[in-house]
């Protein structure tokens, strides 16, 4: 059967209209997606450093995991303000093993706030395992909370506070229990000065405010 121009367009109008009618949504749109932070607003940093004075270009990351399999579509994070060169994000394995990639230059999303850069293509991790999201601020500048991954006592999962989390969310923040100085010590919030790379230094348990955006299977 040949189709006709005026056919074509009446069958994609008609589809419209079903859509519109029915309220009917794309498989996509349907598709639940999780964040370490879900429920995080700008007045959730009134306690942070929005800009630390520190202009050492350095990469910033976080521990974590899932409960379940997926993909990270995304990495995003907090910024105060913006950098002109770009956002470079990268997803590790907790060996160090680089994993999947992106970077944001144009369009970027105003600061302070929230900056969000895709994932070409998705990346696939398995429940149970430890991974690192991290992105490189050449200029520094990065927002970031002291002491706030503490270790919870008889538990290896870190800070957990029910107005930023929701109870079905598969992702958790690994807390790494290191002793220094006699006090146990998380090792979450990571970071690498110099170029960018695999970060593994930490200072205080600070959060650097980095975050996934995860599709389970």
């Amino acid at each position: 059967m040949k189709y006709t121009r005026q056919y074509i367009v009446g069958a994609i109008l008609l589809a419209g209209f079903l859509l519109a009618y029915f309220d009917l949504k794309p498989v996509s749109s349907q598709m639940q997606v999780y964040s370490l932070w879900p429920s995080v607003s700008d007045s959730t940093f009134s306690s942070a450093i929005l800009s630390d004075t520190d202009t050492q270009s350095v990469e910033l990351g976080v521990k974590f995991g899932s409960n379940v399999p997926g993909k990270i579509i995304a990495i995003r994070f907090y910024r105060g303000v913006r950098i002109d060169s770009g956002y470079p994000v990268h997803l590790w394995d907790d060996l160090g093993n680089l994993l999947g990639n992106g970077i944001s230059i144009e369009g970027q999303q105003p600061t302070p706030g929230w900056q969000t850069v895709q994932l070409y293509p998705p990346v696939s991790i398995d429940a149970g395992k430890t991974y690192i999201a991290s992105y490189y601020a050449n200029g520094g500048q990065y927002s970031v909370n002291e002491n706030f991954f503490q270790p919870k006592e008889g538990t290896d999962f870190a800070f957990e506070d029910s107005s930023l989390s929701v109870s079905d969310n598969p992702l958790y923040a690994l807390c790494n229990r290191s002793l220094i100085n006699d006090e146990y010590k998380c090792k979450n919030g990571v970071y690498k000065y110099g170029l960018s790379g695999f970060p593994t230094e930490s200072y205080k348990s600070s959060n650097y405010w980095v975050d996934v955006i995860f599709q389970p299977d």
